[in-house]
């Protein structure tokens, strides 16, 4: 997105005719397929922007009839209700959809300022058709483009909560379990040596007591006095 809004400042530039003006459309028409092919991010077979429907990609490329103005076709719509159950207890969501993150809609189902499609979309139009010094298009989609940018940012920063949230799970399961070890090795794995060197003294005591009490007189006064 950065690179989209250097070409988009350069294509402001009067001194440049049509032609120059095609070649950045160009530029930012395969800044949108990456964004696409970003979309459609796969780990371990999954589609992890599909949403509960990960064997689906999300979005392609629209070559076609364009109604909503953003130049791709949504292709999965589900939403993402996976959560991820902490060793707390708690649980929290782990992953947003590509809609959520590259095609913002308003309620109406247009694009909203910070659709990242839309944005690119516009600006790769806006080079096609701006003559001479009329770039009034280019520059108005410059800043749908930094909206656009701040809807990454914003959704690179909940993966970042979501990365901490689980790394403080994991965490805490760690420590319990190391917990939970130590008290069972309290209380099931004792001192071999210890233990026998305790009974052995033991069984010295029990064995003296014994020979104590066979020492002592048996015959009792009544015995003395017949």
């Amino acid at each position: 997105m950065n690179q989209a809004e250097t070409l988009a400042t350069q294509a402001t530039d009067t001194t440049l005719d049509a032609s120059d003006r095609a070649s950045i459309g160009s530029q930012i028409q395969s800044i949108q397929q990456q964004m696409i092919n970003l979309s459609n991010t796969q780990v371990q077979g999954r589609y992890i922007f599909s949403g509960d429907q990960d064997q689906t990609p999300a979005y392609e490329i629209n070559a076609g009839f364009d109604p909503i103005g953003n130049g791709v076709t949504q292709i999965s719509t589900s939403a993402s209700t996976r959560q991820v159950q902490d060793a707390g207890g708690g649980s929290f969501p782990v992953s947003e959809t590509a809609q959520q993150i590259f095609d913002a809609r308003n309620a109406d189902g247009t694009c909203a300022p910070g659709d990242v499609f839309a944005s690119l979309n516009a600006l790769q139009l806006a080079c096609s058709s701006a003559t001479g010094t009329d770039t009034s298009g280019i520059q108005g989609a410059i800043g749908n483009l930094q909206q656009a940018s701040a809807q990454l940012n914003s959704a690179q920063g909940f993966y970042g909560n979501v990365e901490d949230r689980i790394q403080d799970a994991q965490t805490y399961a760690s420590n319990q379990n190391t917990q939970l070890q130590t008290q069972i090795g309290g209380m099931e794995d004792a001192d071999v040596a210890s233990e026998a060197l305790q009974l052995s003294q033991d069984n010295t005591q029990l064995s003296a007591a014994f020979q104590a009490q066979a020492q002592m007189p048996t015959k009792t006064l009544f015995d003395y006095l017949s």
